[in-house]
């Protein structure tokens, strides 16, 4: 196809913009370098399965870097940042940080739950530690995006 990103293109890309960008933004040289008025990245997009949603072919996970900032100040930093600059897809688990992931994913869900494709995921197998990881993901989910 012609004007299609080449998967060596799209790799040069991204890791440019997952190593420098946010360092420079977190590091506070962000706007030095004219990043907060640069237009955002367009990341290319894909259909996700049988769903119809358009999601970005770069994801975001809430892993162990994550959850390693500090302040939830700094990671909702962060993750905002990675929103403005087109990353939708986002993906986190009950076990990353105990739950700290989950929590500070639902403070940014609170205003910005309308642009993301968001994952969770459990490990429990069993039924009843299934319920227990799912129902502790949907209660750290709403007690942050309640007033």
């Amino acid at each position: 196809m012609k004007g299609s990103v080449t998967r060596r293109d799209f790799m040069r890309s991204a890791a440019t913009g997952v190593m420098v960008f946010p360092a420079l933004t977190a590091s506070g040289l962000g706007p030095a370098f004219g990043l907060e008025k640069e237009a955002p990245v367009s990341i290319p997009r894909r259909k996700l399965g049988k769903t119809g949603v358009s999601v970005s072919q770069l994801a975001f996970g809430g892993g162990s870097r994550f959850v390693q900032y500090k302040t939830d100040t700094e990671a909702i930093e962060v993750l905002n940042w990675v929103i403005d600059h087109g990353v939708n897809y986002l993906d986190t688990a009950h076990g990353y940080g105990d739950g700290l992931s989950e929590t500070r994913y639902g403070m940014v869900m609170k205003d910005r739950r309308n642009e993301v494709f968001l994952v969770t995921k459990i490990a429990a197998r069993e039924p009843e530690a299934f319920q227990r990881e799912f129902e502790l993901s949907l209660r750290r989910w709403l007690s942050t995006t309640r007033n």
